[in-house]
């Protein structure tokens, strides 16, 4: 029998022998080191040199090395200036790859290739490659480098070594291509990318609170970039604009909250006029920021939960981090940290941490080798569910291929599935009360469609998906023609053409973070950059109460609505009917009734019916107010949803609701 590539020694398209020790290797291939070493600023310019020194197998002319500076998913370094010079007799040349655009999913990762030429690198010598390397003719004059903008820990420079000069470098396995001759340094360079100086203070609050109820408020301090300050101390102010709210007015945060507290209790006075919104100032450090709208509703009506329905957490797929090949890792992070993350970071009501089953196409394509931590995750998820504060889902990403992702989002620990064909997953998860959701679902792989497809509406059970996600990390997928949110179109197989095609869905959202942060929207795929266009998801849950069964009913109902991040409150009725109903009118005209409170100053207000806009109203101010009666058209049934877009261009979509005429 042939033997597999991880007998044979072959991991992520790596070449060792069983036989070849890390001590063994080291003393083969050599050594590397990086200068400077010590922790980097997110986002910081300046110039790092890797340094290579060869081992006893030295580097034949036409071989050397592939140097990758840190990238993990969409978090890339910017190269620079790259030059290499050697201590030995031979000549080097540089090739880079990659180095623009800066920003990729999987596959297109920036490298650099060092060639040995005209005689060979002998054991000792060495080659030094720079990143932003400054020049000498004109001190400046070439570009620096530049960190990534996300702060992560143990980030490595990966180095790769041809001693042969018999390899030709491809990304292995995504999107093809066999393991070449490349070898990776056992002891890698390791730098940790942390928070610059802090620029604002974000304030969470609860979208919805009753009349003397208490809450609390969640403040955390930012860098430029979205990083928390995780060092921060001295004293935060806090109000509300209002004046309705009652509750501290000072927190002194020490460099033990690690750049977030929770303050309070506060409580709405009962003649509140909502929204409420809090602010905070540590005048100090010269920085502020304001909450999120607080709508005060009667006790007995159902809350606004936010939630990020689809993240993960990849680093629970190789604990150690560290990379194994030429190409970027999956991501970063454990399941532990991702939930912490969500609950005391992000201030999120509940999370869909997705698992990856084994086996499954993310391992055909990655090669990882890991153990079934099926039973770890349940009991990890299960630590942090606290009913009333915080419900983490257990959630289960699957791949088919030629059908389109989707997440399975449990009501409880959850049921392991051994497949990820679509049409095989039913039976498996027949009667655990699960909901799946189809995420991005008119965007290919940036490998190529042939890693995976669009979503394939033609597969769909209305049993199980009840929703989809509207908007992601990639962008939003509202319509197949891009346009306004939407920035990937083309697929045919859009929210509008999913609705087209009779399917009753609701509308969620998600970041698809690989970073083990949910609800960060700092993460850039498919070539959407979101410096450039908003980019992420959530999902705002309107349920009677927080917990993992409340959360799953309301999704069956399509009693939710999806944000591009922005904790937007709204309500959309019609004829008194709320978001996901199927009602049948009682006459040729329907009542609509809208409300929007905006986190920032409401552009538009549309209301689209059978993928037309059928009225739309300017914004004036945060607050809008949507109060339409319609005609119905001369089709047997309709469905109605209402889009509220910001000045800062967040995007808020509340889930249909389906019309049939009398």
């Amino acid at each position: 029998m042939p033997q597999s590539s991880q007998e044979s020694g072959v991991t992520r398209g790596v070449q060792v022998t069983a036989e070849e020790t890390p001590a063994a290797l080291q003393a083969e291939l050599g050594t590397c080191a990086l200068n400077p070493s010590g922790p980097v600023v997110a986002g910081a310019f300046g110039t790092w040199t890797v340094t290579y020194t060869a081992g006893s197998a030295g580097i034949a002319p036409g071989g050397g090395l592939a140097v990758i500076p840190p990238c993990v998913h969409s978090v890339r370094w910017r190269l620079g200036h790259v030059t290499a010079a050697t201590s030995g007799s031979c000549g080097v040349s540089v090739q880079v790859r990659n180095a623009y655009p800066l920003r990729y999913h999987h596959a297109q990762f920036p490298c650099v290739f060092v060639t040995v030429e005209g005689a060979p690198l002998c054991p000792g010598e060495k080659i030094a490659v720079t990143f932003g390397a400054a020049g000498s003719y004109i001190p400046g004059f070439y570009e620096r480098a530049r960190a990534q903008e996300v702060a992560l820990s143990r980030m490595h420079f990966q180095v790769l070594v041809d001693a042969l000069g018999n390899a030709s470098y491809s990304n292995p396995r995504y999107p093809g291509g066999e393991p070449k001759g490349y070898r990776l340094l056992p002891e890698l360079p390791v730098v940790d990318v942390v928070a610059g100086p802090p620029v604002r203070l974000a304030v969470v609050a609860p979208a919805t609170v009753a009349p003397d109820e208490a809450f609390t408020v969640l403040v955390r301090v930012e860098d430029q970039y979205g990083n928390v300050c995780t060092d921060f101390a001295g004293e935060i102010s806090i109000g509300n604009q209002t004046g309705n709210g009652t509750g501290p007015g000072t927190y002194r945060m020490s460099a033990s909250d690690g750049g977030t507290a929770r303050v309070g209790p506060y409580r709405a006075a009962a003649r509140a006029a909502a929204p409420l919104t809090f602010t905070a100032a540590a005048w100090e450090a010269g920085v502020c920021g304001v909450s999120n709208p607080v709508d005060v509703v009667v006790p007995d009506d159902d809350r606004i939960y936010f939630g990020d329905l689809h993240t993960h957490a990849p680093g629970a797929l190789d604990p150690s981090h560290r990379p194994h090949g030429p190409f970027m890792a999956h991501g970063v992070g454990t399941f532990t940290e991702a939930l912490r993350y969500a609950r005391d970071v992000a201030g999120l009501d509940c999370v869909g941490v997705a698992w990856f089953p084994p086996p499954q196409n993310i391992e055909a394509i990655w090669s990882v080798p890991r153990a079934d931590d099926w039973e770890e995750y349940q009991a990890i998820v299960a630590d942090f569910y606290s009913a009333g504060t915080f419900a983490p889902l257990v959630a289960i990403e699957l791949s088919d291929p030629t059908a389109g992702h989707r997440v399975i989002l449990y009501p409880d620990a959850g049921k392991r599935v051994t497949t990820s064909k679509i049409e095989e997953v039913w039976p498996q998860i027949a009667g655990t009360g699960a909901v799946v959701v189809p995420h991005h679902i008119n965007v290919t792989s940036e490998g190529g469609p042939q890693n995976w497809r669009v979503q394939d509406w033609s597969r769909h059970n209305e049993n199980f998906q009840t929703v989809l996600e509207i908007a992601q990390n990639r962008g939003a997928f509202e319509t197949d023609a891009p346009g306004g949110a939407t920035v990937i179109g083309g697929g045919g197989a859009s929210a509008q053409d999913a609705l087209a095609l009779g399917h009753r869905l609701g509308f969620v959202g998600g970041t698809d973070s690989h970073h083990a942060q949910p609800g960060r929207n700092t993460c850039s795929m498919a070539g959407v950059d979101f410096h450039d266009h908003v980019t992420g998801g959530l999902t705002a849950i309107l349920a009677s109460e927080l917990t993992r069964e409340a959360i799953i009913q309301a999704l069956k109902e399509r009693r939710c609505y999806a944000t591009t991040g922005a904790r937007i409150v709204l309500a959309f009725s019609i004829d008194g009917h709320g978001m996901g109903a199927a009602i049948e009118a009682d006459g040729p005209e329907v009542s609509l009734a809208g409300r929007v409170l905006g986190t920032d100053l409401i552009e538009k207000v549309d209301i689209i019916s059978n993928g037309s806009v059928v009225f739309s109203q300017a914004g004036d101010g945060r607050v809008a107010e949507v109060s339409k009666t319609l005609a119905l058209r001369e089709a047997p049934a309709a469905y109605f949803y209402l889009r509220a877009t910001q000045r800062d261009g967040h995007v808020a979509w509340s889930s249909p609701i389906w019309v049939t005429s009398p």
